[in-house]
């Protein structure tokens, strides 16, 4: 984070992943230029996703919404549930689980794979 009078920046960096964040155009094109001269990098332009996480701004509303509803779609058809219904609770309380509906053992790695 940088800040001075009138601007604030914020500049986070994961992995080879950099999401700029500030104030004004102004100091958003001169940060952006300053690390283009000693990086090489690609602007990608404003911020849709990041880390599965869908990121919607609403300049008129000040407001930010994040999602994982397009991470968890990967994950339920990577596990074969794309066909999955939601629910209001993890799990219907009336359920009544026996050992008959377990197709058998789950390796650790098949649960842990993602």
């Amino acid at each position: 984070m940088r800040k001075n009078d009138d601007d604030m920046a914020f500049v986070v960096l994961y992995v080879d992943d950099l999401i700029i964040a500030c104030s004004s155009v102004s100091l958003l094109k001169s940060i952006k230029a300053a690390l283009s001269d000693r990086f090489e990098m690609s602007d990608l332009g404003k911020l849709r996703f990041c880390l599965g996480m869908q990121i919607t701004r609403d300049l008129k509303q000040g407001t930010v919404m994040v999602s994982q509803s397009k991470f968890l779609g990967s994950i339920l058809h990577k596990f074969g549930m794309s066909e999955s219904k939601p629910v209001k609770t993890p799990q219907d309380p009336g359920l009544k689980l026996t050992k008959s509906m377990c197709d058998g053992v789950l390796s650790v790695a098949s649960c842990t794979s993602w």
